[in-house]
């Protein structure tokens, strides 16, 4: 990649045009969409958010996931026997746009049961199935395939380590919860495993589906114990960069007890050069030039972040450069604050966009200057458009 000059990348900031976005551009807060009982509830996860009433699902409807783009897609059963998987597109009206069949076998609604679909940072798709074979003592498998979002074909059906369970978005890829709420990092290519040493809060229910916002909260739902499947199931919230827990608003689940499948489509998507801030409503990138020509995005470095602030490295991932902080002041001076220090004197400019109103601040640093203290009290509006 060339050297990004300093001049060269103001000037593309201020001349290249947006291009227009794939799918539908996700809402300006997070919604999380809620099926049970035959109905589809939406609702934001802003505080106080409004809450669409309860609409027809499509029958058959099986599991919910959210992918970058906005779109979310869902798992239904085919007109049978025998029963196949259909991936689809659903709407917000209820209806499902069917996308294809996923083959080829073992995933099917026969011996082999799909217990989870989820999309990655970079929207690959996989579906997490639970083979019923007839190992000694009854134990089953499991194996997890990669589908394509845009026609459904299977890419590969690697085995998954014994005792691993619901699959759900991290910031950096994926992550894996047991029956007993633990939290493990999984490597989507190698089906690495890494324990956090983190666990939701179980209390002996059954984790029926977990699914991460744009703050990096994970939401679950958990049917208590001994609930024999008919007693209301439970919406809950943790955030692993916290250690903040609660449950969901009761405006949410009101309209099913029986929750089944959780989807949540983010105003922002953390990915590995960029980091969602507060609640998603703001999105940090940072471009990088350095001395012997070294130029690109920057990373966003693993564990290195919360609700409002954000950690960058140019080199090498153990070594961070630059740490952003977006704070609401909004009940101060009905601004948010934008704060960043960094230890370089490499060249960068550091994006902050609001994706509520499409604002952007860009702050740099020319190359050999030891970089200032970014203070901006006055950064973003607190309203909207």
């Amino acid at each position: 990649m060339k050297k990004l000059t300093f001049p060269v990348l103001c000037l593309l900031l201020a001349t290249v045009a947006p291009t227009a976005p794939l799918f539908a551009a996700p809402p300006a807060s997070d919604e999380i969409w809620i099926y049970g009982e035959s109905k589809l509830v939406r609702g934001s996860l802003a505080p106080g958010g409004p809450v669409q009433p309860a609409i027809p699902a499509p029958a058959g409807l099986a599991q919910l996931a959210a992918l970058p783009s906005g779109e979310v897609l869902a798992t239904s059963r085919t007109a049978g026997p025998p029963y196949r998987v259909a991936l689809g597109e659903l709407r917000p009206d209820g209806s499902l746009r069917q996308i294809g069949i996923a083959d080829p076998p073992p995933i099917s609604f026969g011996n082999d049961y799909p217990i989870e679909l989820v999309a990655d940072p970079s929207g690959r798709l996989f579906l997490v199935v639970l083979g019923q074979v007839n190992f000694p003592h009854g134990h089953g498998y499991r194996f997890l395939a990669e589908l394509d979002p845009a026609t459904a074909a299977t890419r590969g059906t690697p085995p998954i380590a014994d005792g691993l369970g619901l699959l759900v978005t991290a910031p950096d890829g994926l992550w894996t919860v047991n029956g007993n709420g633990r939290l493990v990092e999984v490597d989507p290519h190698t089906l690495a495993t890494f324990p956090t040493g983190q666990q939701l809060q179980v209390a002996n229910g059954f984790l029926l589906d977990v699914a991460a916002d744009s703050a990096g909260r994970l939401w679950y739902v958990l049917e208590p114990p001994l609930c024999g499947g008919t007693c209301r199931k439970q919406l809950f919230f943790y955030d692993p960069a916290t250690g903040e827990r609660g449950a969901a608003p009761a405006t949410l689940t009101a309209e099913i007890a029986g929750i089944q499948a959780i989807a949540i489509r983010r105003s922002c998507a953390d990915s590995p050069t960029a980091r969602c801030l507060q609640g998603g409503r703001f999105r940090a990138e940072v471009d990088y030039s350095a001395y012997d020509g070294a130029a690109g995005p920057a990373q966003a470095a693993r564990g290195g972040r919360s609700a409002d602030t954000a950690v960058f490295s140019f080199f090498q991932s153990d070594n961070w450069e630059l740490m952003v902080k977006v704070l609401d002041g909004c009940a101060i001076n009905s601004h948010f604050w934008v704060y960043a220090a960094a230890s370089t004197d490499v060249e960068y400019l550091l994006t902050i966009t609001d994706l509520e109103t499409g604002a952007q601040q860009v702050y740099a640093n020319p190359l050999g200057r030891v970089a200032e203290t970014i203070t901006h009290n006055q950064a973003f509006s607190c309203g909207t458009p």
